[in-house]
């Protein structure tokens, strides 16, 4: 009686009031709703009861009790999915989830939204729940970024943890609606996929069928590990043929740059080399070389025939 009191004390001093109300308004509009269109029991006015709904979406998008939890520790949107699938749930779960409401926010009880969804489905769908919005309502929490490869650590009646955590199979097993963990697969990862393959729940007869769908979806992922791992490695391998080739052409212009430079007369420092035009240079004059020998003055010369010799002189 102690415990039991000490715990009722905590539970109190945590609660949130003003969540916890707020959470009646969603759950009495969810109720509603089912008694005018799933029982004909028209107990409310249909007009009033939308604008009931349509104002508490109005309060869930300007941010009320975002992420609160009620007087049991239980968050909003694990309270909504512990009620029977309809159109109505649906709609809140999708106003919670787009005014930033976290999709994996644990309840008091270790339980994400999406278990806490499992856990109840086998027994929604037994009582001849509506099945489409039970789909829709795990497609919405999957498209806002519900991870379905989160556990939960459970305890025994006696409060010994179990050896074996709590995961969205324990539900799922019971479900005979292949669409739901079809929906599931495209999103579990290879580690988790691993633990589950262990798990006991999936040993039994039941859990073959699910079992099967997982070494396939593991296989699966192993092949595109593979592929990605071939394709890294094939791209290091063309980005250090790259590196290589683009050192060699810088080495190799190294070189000729070089080479160009001991070619250059500024280098060279050749005197007889036009600075300005680069190749061969010009060969250079020959000196003027002295005649073989000297023309004998002693012959006559001969008179030329066209320059007049001087006239005689003038006797006295």
């Amino acid at each position: 009686m102690l415990v039991l009191f000490a715990q009722s004390v905590v539970a109190a001093a945590g609660c949130d009031r003003a969540a916890d109300r707020f959470l009646e308004e969603l759950l009495a509009s969810v109720r509603a709703w089912e008694q005018i269109n799933r029982h004909g029991n028209r107990i409310l006015d249909e007009d009033t009861d939308y604008r009931r709904y349509d104002l508490a979406k109005r309060k869930i998008y300007a941010g009320f009790h975002k992420d609160a939890r009620d007087c049991h520790g239980v968050t909003l949107l694990a309270n909504l999915l512990e009620q029977p699938p309809s159109p109505r749930t649906v709609g809140f779960v999708r106003a919670l989830l787009r005014a930033g409401h976290d999709p994996n926010l644990r309840s008091r009880n270790g339980l994400t939204p999406l278990l806490t969804f499992t856990e109840h489905l086998p027994e929604f769908l037994a009582a001849g729940g509506d099945v489409d919005s039970a789909l829709e309502t795990l497609d919405v929490l999957l498209e806002y970024g519900a991870d379905p490869n989160l556990v939960a650590e459970v305890s025994g009646p006696d409060g010994v943890p179990e050896p074996y955590p709590l995961t969205l199979f324990d539900g799922l097993v019971r479900v005979k609606d292949p669409r739901f963990i079809d929906r599931l697969l495209p999103h579990l990862t290879r580690d988790f996929i691993n633990i589950a393959l262990d798990l006991p729940v999936l040993q039994g007869p039941r859990g073959q069928a699910i079992a099967g769908k997982l070494r396939t979806r593991l296989a699966l992922l192993r092949q595109q590990a593979k592929a990605r791992a071939e394709a890294e490695a094939a791209a290091k391998a063309a980005a250090a043929a790259a590196k290589a080739d683009a050192e060699a052409g810088a080495v190799a212009e190294g070189r000729e740059g070089e080479a160009a430079a001991d070619e250059d007369p500024f280098v060279r420092g050749n005197p007889d080399e036009d600075p300005f035009i680069r190749g061969t240079p010009a060969p250079a004059p020959a000196a003027p070389q002295p005649p073989a020998s000297m023309p004998d003055t002693s012959a006559p010369v001969e008179e030329d025939p066209f320059i007049r010799s001087p006239a005689p002189a003038a006797r006295p």
